[in-house]
């Protein structure tokens, strides 16, 4: 049976007022609500299900109220007055002048004034503003829904209900997954307003894939309501298994005990030091834990610099990942440590042993290795010389990084897409019974379009598709059946066997038409046009301009007046990360004639684990830090960094290149009739490809503009952009994935396919003019836009 309003009123009572019952964490234990209540033990509230043990109180009242605080005069205080001492507390900077004004106000002692002066209050925004509260409250007291308070109070229209006609931003209606909203008024975003200004006022996800895979999500689904309308019912593939087992959920459930006890320990230590019991510092506090099980050890492990408690919070220190997020997608407490940020800095986009182990600037690598030993066997590993080959090796736990993403990512979604959606008919299917159905109907890429039954190939984005044809042909009773039986132990392949077809007549005429739709579908990717113009205004970059390594000038190429030799720094050892046949190679780039000489003798004729052990040990032996290694450079993918005379005295091997530009010269010698014209075949296409650091110059102009102000641009590439071509007689499309600027040629592959074990190759200006290519857009729906695949017109 529900409470009676008088009990929820008694519930109130002892949240708001009765702080004697409440623990130190400021909860009311639900025992303790039946006691009062005088209701019978076995009387369960619902929210109890929730593995909650009991409700939150008033906790700013609970610490305001403390015997060395206010005391028992707290409640003597109006609401009005309540409100003004709390705003007072967060918003006063002079500490002197709050303990005396507590002091002469309330007549307080002076040490009372001190520990309320002190005192970290909870943090957090409401989504309703003062006056809606007020509105609202006593209907919500009166025990209404809150959306029929919204009604009643005449909110009908302003207060978010709980379906909307287009998904909106999603931090807009799932303000608990989001952080780092600033929820200023002048910051509120307006209709047309950029998603980076809705990010500034409601914040955002702190996981990048997800951030950017429910942008996509909400662009996505707005695109189908436009074309289609508002879907009946939505059903989401889960990345995750059937059925996890007792013995695995109880073992889950005991960790998510141990995490909960060790979360309430830390928000009293933070507490006891003023600093707010957040998720962030938390996880702060965590790591700063396992940087040594002695406090008293705990320092930067690149620096030695000892972090005591109180420093730890402050702008001195940060959160470091040891291997690089950009590089391993780890963003686990098994890969951060506290740094100073110095080191952070100078660390920058590299591993432990790339930035420290042969530094010549005052961190010495055997100190820092030494202080790693004091790390957990998790974090200890990461220092290790060979740690980001392990790494980048080991694509299975990329993979499982990847999917723990996806997890969260799906979960989210579910949510986020009952905002358009009834809640009850937003539901999921896990990817384990998409894979057993996917297989019992032979449905994948390769056995609707080649011969035989193979595994589901990952290499082809169309995959993507079947796997949403076998949701949308899965219901909630199959989803029940398989459920119940993967819990009995009953084998997953007898269970399928008797499974019905996806849809009606499906092998006759269905699989038909599948295979069709995949055949003629065309992907969707999300173009990199990275605004280099925008940056500049923005005084910002939009990636980053050139590689870290600097370069020394030794000599021009005599074999090439396009290119020049730079000598650069490098470890041994990092000569040694490709085939034997390429460190020879390397080997030969030595300048010392001695090294090199000494070190081709030693691996003539050896394995590749024989040259790196030889190396390894010739390094050691001989006390070799570092080596001088001579590189050939095109011209154009070096920056020069000039003194104040003018003179370049150090080089810098430009980074990413941002577009492509495909011009013509001739343009004035086509007449415009048709595509094959014979004067159009006399006008030659060429191609630019254009640097980041080019692109953020002030002013820049490309090579060809400058020598050719009469040529016409054909067309402008980035990557991911799509591309369509003429050959045997078909139309191609394909996407742009790669440019390489010391040859001018433009790398393309297949829009439907994901990954190649073999790249395909450049192609030229001219072999793009000759397959009559052309940029074209693809919507989100897959929807192409090709407004010049028609006869009788030239590019």
């Amino acid at each position: 049976p529900y409470l009676s309003p008088d009990q929820k009123q008694k519930i109130k009572q002892m949240l708001l007022f009765k702080p004697e019952l409440l623990t130190k964490q400021s909860e009311l234990k639900f025992n303790k609500i039946r006691k009062n209540l005088g209701l019978s033990k076995y009387r369960e509230f619902n929210l109890e299900n929730d593995k909650r043990t009991g409700l939150k109180g008033d906790i700013t009242a609970y610490r305001l109220s403390a015997k060395n605080c206010f005391g028992k005069k707290w409640f003597s205080l109006s609401d009005k007055e309540q409100k003004f001492v709390v705003e007072k507390l967060l918003k006063e900077q002079n500490e002197n002048k709050l303990i005396k004004w507590l002091s002469v106000k309330y007549s307080l002692p002076e040490e009372n004034a001190k520990n309320i002066s002190y005192l970290s209050l909870p943090d957090g925004y409401g989504r309703l503003s003062e006056k809606a509260i007020n509105k609202l409250m006593p209907y919500l007291e009166q025990g209404l829904f809150y959306t029929n308070a919204c009604a009643k109070a005449g909110y009908t229209d302003q207060i978010p209900q709980e379906k909307y006609d287009f998904l909106p931003y999603y931090g807009e209606v799932l303000p608990k997954n989001v952080i780092g909203g600033s929820n200023e008024a002048e910051d509120k975003p307006k209709m047309g307003d950029p998603i980076a200004q809705y990010e500034k006022y409601y914040g955002k996800i702190n996981n990048p894939t997800v951030h950017i895979a429910l942008n996509q999500l909400r662009k996505f689904i707005n695109e189908l309501i436009k074309t289609y309308g508002q879907p009946d019912e939505i059903v989401i593939e889960l990345a995750r298994e059937l059925k996890i087992g007792i013995k695995k959920q109880q073992e889950i459930e005991k960790q998510q005990a141990t995490n909960k006890k060790k979360n309430l320990l830390i928000n009293k230590e933070l507490e006891s030091i003023g600093v707010t019991p957040n998720y962030d510092n938390r996880m702060k506090y965590k790591i700063w834990e396992e940087l040594n099980k002695d406090p008293i050890k705990r320092c930067c492990p690149f620096t030695g610099k000892q972090i005591s408690i109180t420093d730890l919070f402050s702008p001195e220190f940060e959160i470091e990942h040891i291997l690089p997020f950009s590089r391993t997608y780890d963003n686990s407490i098994a890969n951060k440590v506290i740094s100073h940020k110095p080191a952070n800095q100078y660390k920058g986009n590299r591993s432990p042993y790339e930035a420290f182990g042969n530094s010549l600037d005052g961190y010495e690598w055997d100190e820092i290795a030494v202080r790693a030993e004091g790390l957990p066997a998790n974090k200890k590993w990461r220092f290790q010389a060979e740690a980001m080959q392990k790494v980048q090796g080991d694509e299975q736990d990329i993979i499982a990084r990847m999917l723990n993403d996806t997890r969260y990512m799906s979960r989210v979604a579910r949510k986020y897409l009952q905002f358009i959606c009834e809640p009850n008919k937003v539901w999921s299917v896990p990817g384990r019974l998409t894979a057993l159905l996917r297989d019992k109907w032979n449905v994948n890429v390769h056995s609707l379009l080649c011969e035989g039954n193979y595994e589901k190939d990952r290499t082809e984005h169309r995959h993507h598709c079947i796997d949403a044809f076998v949701v949308a042909c899965t219901n909630r009773g199959i989803l029940q059946k398989i459920s119940t039986a993967a819990n009995n132990t009953i084998k997953r392949g007898r269970l399928i066997e008797n499974m019905p077809e996806p849809i009606y007549d499906f092998d006759k005429k269905g699989r038909a038409q599948l295979k069709n739709i995949i055949e003629n579908m065309v992907i969707s990717h999300k173009p990199d046009h990275k605004g280099a113009a925008q940056a500049i205004k923005n005084h910002s970059t939009s990636a980053p301009l050139h590689k870290e390594t600097a370069y020394g000038f030794l000599a021009d190429s005599k074999k090439n007046k396009n290119k020049i030799i730079l000598t650069s720094r490098k470890n041994l050892s990092k000569l040694c990360d490709d085939k034997p046949k390429k460190i020879i190679r390397n080997i030969e780039k030595i300048i010392d004639d001695k090294i090199r000489t000494d070190l081709l003798a030693l691996i003539k004729d050896k394995t590749k684990d024989e040259i790196i052990k030889i190396v390894n040990d010739y390094s050691n032996k001989a006390n070799i830090k570092k080596i001088k290694i001579k590189e050939e450079k095109t011209k154009d993918t070096i920056i020069p960094v000039k003194d104040k005379s003018g003179r370049a005295y150090k080089w810098y091997v430009s980074g990413n290149n941002y577009c492509a530009e495909v011009y013509c010269i001739e343009r004035k010698n086509c007449d415009g009739k048709c595509i094959d014209c014979k004067k159009r075949g006399q006008a030659v296409w060429q191609s630019e490809i254009i640097s980041n650091y080019q692109a953020h110059q002030t002013g820049f102009v490309s090579v060809w503009r400058k020598n050719h102000p009469t040529a016409k641009l054909m067309m402008r590439l980035f990557i991911n952009d799509m591309v369509a071509y003429e050959e045997n007689g078909k139309t191609k499309i394909c996407r742009v994935f790669k440019l390489n600027k010391s040859n001018a040629t433009i790398y393309l592959r297949d829009n439907n396919i994901a990954k190649q074990d073999k790249e395909l190759t450049g192609r030229s200006a001219k072999w793009l003019k000759e397959r009559f290519a052309r940029r074209i857009a693809v919507d989100i729906l897959g929807r192409v836009k090709d407004p010049y695949r028609r006869k009788n017109r030239c590019l």
